[in-house]
């Protein structure tokens, strides 16, 4: 191996001075804050007017449960905002960060709902993934081959 090859250990020790590492991805309290902070996002489960997302349940005149994500409550399309499923908020909640814009404020009806941390790690795998390009790249740039 060539003396200025990136190994696993030099990766590691990158990634943890850019603030992740292997203790990080299995630690569901960190990977929320890396991912909020990152967008630099807020989840709230306190209704507010002028959010940057909402994410909740209503009720149909059948009284079946269905989840709303949108970012304007006060005007819901049905086929864009309305779930029928949970599982399907994952999307609509990585999306909603995404789209957040740097300065969002998101609330949840229920922030203990399994979507939202099974959104966190999504969104925790892409940062993840676009850290080690970036940090590889750096490395490349300092002279170190892969």
């Amino acid at each position: 191996m060539n003396k200025n090859s990136i190994t696993p250990e030099l990766l590691e020790e990158r990634m943890k001075a850019a603030g992740f590492g292997e203790d990080v991805s299995n630690d569901d309290e960190r990977i929320m804050d890396l991912v909020l902070d990152y967008y630099n996002v807020e989840l709230t489960d306190d209704w507010e007017r002028d959010l940057g997302y909402y994410i909740y349940t209503e009720s149909t005149r059948d009284g079946n449960e269905v989840y709303v994500a949108t970012p304007d409550p006060n005007h819901i399309c049905i086929n864009d905002d309305v779930y029928y499923y949970d599982h399907d908020l994952v999307g609509a909640l990585c999306e909603g960060i995404k789209n957040s814009n740097g300065d969002g404020k998101i609330y949840i009806g229920d922030l203990a709902e399994n979507y939202v941390m099974e959104a966190m790690q999504l969104l925790y795998k892409s940062i993840y993934d676009t850290t080690v390009a970036n940090v590889t790249d750096e490395l490349i740039d300092e002279g170190y081959e892969e």
